[in-house]
C-alpha cells in the first residue's frame, strides 16, 4: 500500500525531527549549565584564594610581601600568586617566569585603583582564569594581589561532554528513526486492515450482484 506506506515515512520523519531539536536543545542546555557551573565553582575558588592569601599579606618597610610557604604554585596547588607595590612593581611572583603569563598592566592598574578585575591568561603549557584584587590596609590600598589557577581542569570536562554529545546524538536520532518507523507501522495497521477490507468488499459486490 503505497499510500500508507508514503503517510508511515512521513510521520517517521516528522518524529525524528522534532526529536532532533530537542535534543540539540537540551544537549545545549546541558553544556551551558555544566559551563556555566564549572566556571562559576574556578571563580569561587580563586576568589577564596585571593581572601586567604591577601590576609597573609605582610607589610616591610610599606610594601606589601608574601611569602613562599604561604603561596604553594605550581605544580602542587595548580596557583600562582604576585604581589604588586603601591607603584605597581612586581616584589613577589611564586611561579617560574618561563611558566607565567605576562602581566597585565590594567588589570594590575584596576586593582591599584580599588577595583578587582578577572581575565584569563596562557602560558606554554596550560590557559589559567588569573583574579587581580587590591591589597588594602585601614581602607588605604597598599598594592595588588594577582592569584590563578589552570582552565585546563575546565576545559578538558567541556571537551569531553562535546565528544559524548557527538556520538549520543546521532545514534539516538537513528534509533528513534527505527522505533519511529515501528511505531508508524504499528499506529496505521488498523487503517490499513479496514482499507484492505473495504477494497476486498468493493470486489465482491459486483459478482454479488450479477
Amino acid at each position: 500500500m503505497p499510500a500508507f506506506r508514503s503517510i508511515r515515512v512521513r510521520l517517521t520523519l516528522w518524529y525524528v525531527l522534532l526529536l532532533a531539536v530537542i535534543l540539540a536543545l537540551f544537549s545545549a542546555g546541558v553544556y551551558v549549565a555544566l559551563r556555566d557551573s564549572l566556571n562559576r565553582n574556578l571563580n569561587d575558588t580563586l576568589e577564596t584564594d585571593a581572601e586567604v592569601l591577601e590576609s597573609a599579606v605582610e607589610i616591610e618597610d610599606g610594601r606589601p610581601q608574601l611569602s613562599e610557604v604561604t603561596a604553594p604554585g605550581h605544580p602542587q596547588g595548580e596557583q600562582f600568586a604576585r604581589v604588586f607595590d603601591a607603584s605597581g612593581t612586581l616584589i613577589f611572583d611564586n611561579d617560574q617566569p618561563s611558566a607565567s603569563p605576562t602581566v597585565d598592566q590594567d588589570a594590575t592598574g584596576a586593582a591599584l585603583s580599588g577595583r578587582t578585575t578577572r581575565q584569563s591568561g596562557q602560558t606554554p603549557e596550560e590557559s589559567l582564569r588569573i583574579l587581580t584584587v587590591p591589597i588594602r590596609r585601614d581602607g588605604v590600598v597598599i598594592g595588588a594581589l594577582q592569584v590563578g589557577r589552570t582552565e585546563d581542569d575546565v576545559n578538558e570536562t567541556l571537551r569531553v561532554l562535546l565528544i559524548i554529545i557527538a556520538i549520543a546524538y546521532p545514534l539516538t536520532l537513528v534509533v528513534a528513526s527505527a522505533g519511529g518507523v515501528f511505531l508508524a507501522g504499528r499506529a496505521l495497521k488498523p487503517i490499513g486492515d479496514l482499507t484492505s477490507v473495504a477494497r476486498q468488499i468493493t470486489q465482491l459486490v459486483p459478482d454479488y450482484m450479477v
